[in-house]
C-alpha cells in the first residue's frame, strides 16, 4: 500500500485526474478563456462603430493577449482549487454556500492575477497610451477598467460552476444532452444495467432510525465513486437505498469493468470497516444484478425534465436482484452477460438455471456469483 501512495505522488497531477476532474477542468478553462475574449472583441468591435479612431487609444491586439492570459491563469487557479481543496472539504455543504465561498475565493484570486497581469501590461513600452499610470500600483487596483474585467472573469467562473453543479444533480454529461436536445427524439441503445442495494436494509434502518440510516446510505455511496470512476460506470438513479448503474459499450473486451466495480466497491467498505462500525455499529454489504439489452433513451416531464431509459432490461435486472437474498448469492448476472466472458470459469460463476421471473412469460437463465458469507 505504501509503495502504491510513493508511486502514485510521482505521477503528474493531470494524470491522476478522473473523468469528473477532467469535466471541471474543460469547463472551468473553455469559460475562463471565451468569457474575456468575446469581450474584448465585443469592446472593440463597439468602440470602432462609434469612432474610427478607436485603433489609436485600444491596442486590440494587446487587449487580446492580455485577456488570453488572464483566463488561462486564472482558470488554471480555479481548477487546482476546485480539485484539491473544494471537491475535499466542501463535499457535503449547501450547494448555495458552496458557490458563495467559491465566488468569494475565486473573486480575490482572479482580482490578484488581473492586477498581476494590468502591472506588467502597465508598465510595458507597448502600451503607452495608458503610461500614465506608470507604476501606480493604487492607480491600477483601483482604476475602472480592471473591476470591469474582473466582473468579466468572475462572470464566467460562476457560469462554470453552475454548469458543474447542474450536471453533478442531472449526471455527467445529462447537461448539455438536455441543452443540445440529443434525446428529444427517443433513441435505441444497448446498455448494461446493474441494481445495487443493501442488504438487509429494512433491520439496518429499524436499528439505526431514519436519519442516521440515511448518513449510512450517503457515506456508501460517496465511496462507490471510486468503482464508478475506475471501471467506468455511471449512475442512473438513485432509489432509496438502491443505484441503478450504467455501462454503455460493453463487450467481451471490457466486460471485466462490472464485476471489478462491484469488487472494488465491496473491497472499499471492508477496508472501512473501523469507520462503519465506529459511526453506525455496523459494515454494510451490498447485493446487486447485472443484464445487457436494449433500451430506449429519452426526455421525459414538464415539471421536472430528465433524460430517462425505458425497456424490458431494467425490469428484469430488477427482479433477478431481488432473488439475490432466495439463491443466496451478493451478485446474479444474466445470460446475456454470462456469454460476453471470455474464460467465464476464472469467475466461478454457478448457473441457477431457468428462473420464473414475476412479469416474464419465459424463463430467464442466470449465473451466481460471490455467494453468501454465513
Amino acid at each position: 500500500m505504501s509503495n502504491e501512495k510513493n508511486m502514485n505522488k510521482n505521477i503528474p497531477f493531470f494524470l491522476k485526474l478522473n473523468r469528473i476532474d477532467w469535466f471541471r477542468l474543460k469547463t472551468i478553462m473553455l469559460t475562463s478563456i471565451l468569457f474575456p475574449l468575446f469581450f474584448t472583441i465585443s469592446i472593440y468591435l463597439f468602440l470602432g462603430y462609434f469612432n474610427a479612431k478607436a485603433s489609436e487609444f485600444f491596442d486590440f491586439t494587446a487587449e487580446l493577449e492580455v485577456s488570453l492570459i488572464e483566463g488561462v491563469i486564472s482558470g488554471l487557479v480555479v481548477v487546482l482549487l476546485e480539485t484539491y481543496i473544494f471537491k475535499k472539504h466542501f463535499r457535503k455543504s449547501k450547494s448555495i454556500i458552496r458557490i458563495g465561498l467559491k465566488t468569494i475565493i475565486y473573486g480575490i484570486v482572479i482580482y490578484l492575477t488581473k492586477f498581476g497581469s494590468s502591472y506588467f501590461y502597465v508598465s510595458s513600452e507597448s502600451a503607452e497610451f495608458i503610461s500614465t499610470y506608470s507604476k501606480d500600483y493604487l492607480g491600477i487596483l483601483t482604476s475602472r477598467g480592471i473591476f470591469y474585467s474582473l466582473g468579466v472573469h468572475m462572470s464566467a467562473v460562476i457560469v462554470a460552476l453552475f454548469l458543474i453543479e447542474i450536471d453533478s444533480f442531472l449526471g455527467q454529461g445529462a447537461t448539455m444532452n438536455l441543452l443540445l436536445g440529443k434525446y428529444n427524439n427517443a433513441k435505441e441503445e444497448n446498455r448494461v444495467f446493474m441494481f445495487m442495494d443493501l442488504k438487509s436494509s429494512t433491520t439496518i434502518a429499524e436499528k439505526l432510525g431514519h436519519l442516521t440510516y440515511s448518513k449510512l446510505i450517503q457515506d456508501c455511496f460517496i465511496d462507490v465513486t471510486k468503482a464508478l470512476l475506475k471501471h467506468k460506470g455511471s449512475v442512473y438513479q438513485y432509489v432509496g437505498d438502491e443505484i441503478i448503474i450504467s455501462w454503455k459499450n460493453i463487450d467481451e473486451s471490457n466486460i471485466e469493468d462490472i464485476v471489478n466495480t462491484f469488487e472494488v466497491f465491496r473491497d472499499t467498505l471492508k477496508n472501512k470497516s473501523e469507520y462503519y462500525t465506529k459511526n453506525y455499529d455496523v459494515v454494510p454489504e451490498f447485493k446487486a444484478a447485472v443484464h445487457k439489452g436494449k433500451v430506449v433513451m429519452t426526455e421525459v416531464g414538464e415539471l421536472k425534465r430528465e433524460i430517462a431509459f425505458h425497456g424490458d432490461v431494467l425490469n428484469t435486472t430488477a427482479r433477478l436482484e431481488g432473488l439475490c437474498n432466495e439463491k443466496g448469492y451478493s451478485l446474479i448476472v444474466s445470460n446475456t452477460i454470462y456469454n460476453l466472458f471470455v474464460n467465464p470459469e476464472t469467475y466461478k460463476l454457478i448457473e441457477l438455471g431457468g428462473l420464473d421471473l414475476r412479469g416474464k412469460h419465459e424463463k430467464v437463465i442466470a449465473y451466481g456469483m460471490l455467494p453468501y458469507v454465513l
